[in-house]
C-alpha cells in the first residue's frame, strides 16, 4: 500500500476519533446555571458558552464554533458561536465554518437571528450585537506567592473576540490594545508546582547564608585592613 495513502488513512481515524472524543464531552457535560458554572472548582481550563441563564460546555470553540444545548429529553438546540463585525458581513468576509459531529453538519452560515448566540445574523453571518453579546464563562488564573500553582476561579463575561473597552467586561478578564476580549494561553501543569517549590526553598535558604558569608567576608577584610594600618603606624 502507497506510504502518503496510509498517512491519510490514519490522519482521517485521528479526525474521527477526536470529534468522538468532543461528542462524548459535550453528552458528558451537563447543561448548567450561570450560577452553578460561577461555583465549578475545577483547576483545569473549562469553558461553557450561556444563552439566557442556561450554559452548555464546549470544548474548543476554535475547532466547533458552536454550542449545543440538550433539554431533559435529549433533544438538540445549536447556536453558532463564531461572529464577525457588520461590515465585514456585509462584505461577505466572515469566516464559513463547517464541521461534522455525529453524522450531522453545523455550519456558521445563518438564516435567521435566532441560529446566532448573538441573536443578530447580517448577510448570512452571525454579527456582533452590543445589545447581546457572546456570553462565556472561563476558568481564570492568579499567579499565587511562593507557589508553582496558580489560584483559579471562574468569570463569566464577553467571549474571545467580542468588543470591549476594559478587561472586567470579558470573561478571561482580558482586553486587548485592540478593544477585544482575548484567552489567556496558559494552562498550568501538574509539574509547575513540583518545580517551582523546591527552586523557592533553595532560594530562602541560600540567600540568608549567601549574606551571612558576605557579611563574615567583610569584617574579616575590615579587620585585616586595620591590622595592617596598626602595625604600619607602630613601624613609623
Amino acid at each position: 500500500m502507497n506510504k502518503n495513502y496510509k498517512q491519510i488513512i490514519i490522519i482521517y481515524y485521528c479526525i474521527i476519533f477526536y470529534f468522538q472524543i468532543v461528542c462524548a464531552y459535550y453528552k458528558k457535560k451537563p447543561i448548567l446555571t450561570k450560577d452553578e458554572v460561577l461555583k465549578l472548582t475545577d483547576a483545569k481550563p473549562i469553558k461553557y458558552y450561556c444563552k439566557n441563564n442556561l450554559c452548555t460546555y464546549v470544548e474548543d470553540y476554535e475547532l466547533f464554533p458552536f454550542a449545543i444545548f440538550l433539554d431533559e429529553n435529549n433533544k438538540e438546540t445549536s447556536y453558532i458561536i463564531e461572529t464577525c463585525t457588520y461590515d465585514n458581513a456585509i462584505l461577505g468576509n466572515c469566516h464559513n465554518i463547517t464541521k461534522k459531529l455525529e453524522g450531522k453538519y453545523y455550519s456558521t452560515i445563518c438564516t435567521e437571528n435566532s441560529n446566532c448566540l448573538s441573536e443578530r445574523c447580517v448577510n448570512g453571518y452571525c454579527v456582533f450585537n452590543d445589545l447581546n453579546p457572546v456570553i462565556c464563562c472561563v476558568t481564570v488564573y492568579t499567579p499565587k506567592f511562593l507557589s508553582g500553582e496558580p489560584e483559579s476561579h471562574m468569570h463569566c463575561g464577553k467571549a474571545l473576540h467580542e468588543p470591549c473597552h476594559s478587561s472586567s467586561e470579558c470573561s478571561s478578564e482580558l482586553c486587548g490594545t485592540d478593544g477585544f476580549c482575548f484567552f489567556d494561553p496558559f494552562i498550568p501543569s501538574d509539574s509547575d508546582g513540583a518545580i517551582t517549590m523546591p527552586l523557592l526553598i533553595i532560594a530562602i535558604l541560600f540567600i540568608p547564608i549567601a549574606i551571612f558569608i558576605i557579611i563574615c567576608c567583610c569584617i574579616i577584610r575590615w579587620y585585616r585592613y586595620k591590622r595592617i594600618k596598626t602595625n604600619t603606624l607602630c613601624n613609623s
